[in-house]
């Protein structure tokens, strides 16, 4: 079971080579079961994180826990916020400027665990290398002209994957992984995965971690990648039956608009009001432990729900709300636990399934204060 935190040189290119061969399909049906927060979860553990002055947070997007310490990214604030494991505030990045070891703009951020450093992306194709005790040390230009890079995962030494907005990279348009080392610089394979970049921040993480491999997702296709230094592999695909998707984001006729936000914007809309009929969920984000494969799944009108799909049996659990009336979005997995956050004014729906102790804490929190982290 899961223990749950709850929480307010040279260039290759590839056209999406996917490697042939057996993958697990995920045969289920997007009809909800009734699902209990213990089908899943043995406990609930609470842990606010404290709010000073200098740790107000706006918005959660990404979590990372390391070495008993929890990193929080606010890519509203472009600050990463470090907390212990009980949410005590101990430090934070958030270096605003054009001075060394400052940026403009971060998108996305990493931990480097063997070499004990934190690696922030720019999307001005800068890196930025820090401590953990958030000291600068080191930017690196990602050598690619510069460009919309999104989001990074690493994966080897001074070896990265980068995502980048297809279009917005003059001469790699078509190209939307990267594949690249930052010392020595130098671009190492490029792939495309078939997306639209009308259509790619329908998804908040295009990556995830899982036996220490890089796994690949989109937003608009049922198939999950493995990827590998010099191919895409097909890791396993997604089933729904009659409601499985089939929007084909390469020939779906957009919306004629000469501004390319205006496009994106008209179908973000056309999406959430249910306007397009083959396309009525998106994949937000997945990930997978030993025991499920997981899927948070986003429909028309900001409606999420969640996939958990046991390995061994095949059964499968999907809900938007458990049936003691909890809603979590999952923003951190391991085999042993999940965590995910709760504003401070949704904080009550927590206390059917917390301890006396963390049912006290739930209710000293205020509104004012930051977002409450769940673990699971």
């Amino acid at each position: 079971m899961f223990v749950c935190f709850i929480s307010f040189g040279s260039c290759k290119k590839s056209d999406n080579k996917v490697e042939p061969g057996d993958y697990p399909v995920l045969n289920a049906s997007l009809k909800e079961t009734k699902t209990s927060f213990y089908d899943l979860f043995e406990k609930a553990e609470l842990i606010p994180l404290e709010t000073t002055d200098q740790s107000l947070i706006k918005y959660v997007r990404k979590i990372e826990c390391y070495q008993d310490r929890i990193y929080v990214f606010d890519d509203n604030q472009c600050a990463l916020f470090i907390f212990d494991r009980n949410g005590k505030y101990i430090n934070k990045i958030h270096r605003v400027g054009e001075g060394p070891g400052e940026y403009l703009y971060i998108y996305d951020f990493c931990l480097n665990q063997d070499e004990d450093v934190i690696e922030i992306l720019s999307p001005m194709s800068v890196q930025y290398r820090y401590d953990l005790n958030t000291n600068f040390i080191k930017s690196y230009k990602i050598p690619v002209p510069e460009g919309r890079f999104h989001r990074l995962e690493r994966f080897d030494k001074n070896v990265y994957l980068y995502w980048a907005l297809i279009g917005y990279l003059e001469g790699h348009n078509k190209m939307d992984l990267y594949l690249m080392s930052i010392d020595p610089p130098r671009s190492i394979a490029e792939f495309r995965t078939r997306e639209n970049h009308y259509t790619q921040l329908c998804t908040s993480q295009p990556f995830y971690r899982y036996n220490n491999q890089i796994y690949v997702q989109k937003p608009f296709s049922n198939e999950v990648y493995l990827f590998t230094e010099n191919r895409l592999e097909m890791a396993y695909s997604w089933n729904f039956g009659k409601k499985t998707l089939t929007i084909d984001v390469e020939t779906y006729k957009y919306p004629d608009f000469p501004d390319i936000n205006r496009v994106r914007d008209e179908f973000y809309r056309m999406f959430n009001d249910g306007e397009i009929p083959e396309a009525q969920y998106c994949y937000d984000w997945q990930n997978q432990t030993d025991q499920y494969y997981y899927a948070r799944l986003w429909f028309a009108h900001h409606i999420g729900k969640n996939m958990f799909y046991n390995k061994t049996t095949e059964d499968y659990m999907f809900f938007e709300k458990t049936t003691e009336g909890i809603v979590f979005e999952p923003l951190y997995f391991t085999n042993d636990y999940l965590i995910f956050y709760v504003e401070p004014d949704k904080k009550d729906m927590l206390l059917p399934i917390l301890s006396d102790i963390d049912k006290e804490k739930c209710r000293k929190i205020e509104e004012s204060d930051n977002p409450v982290l769940v673990k699971c």
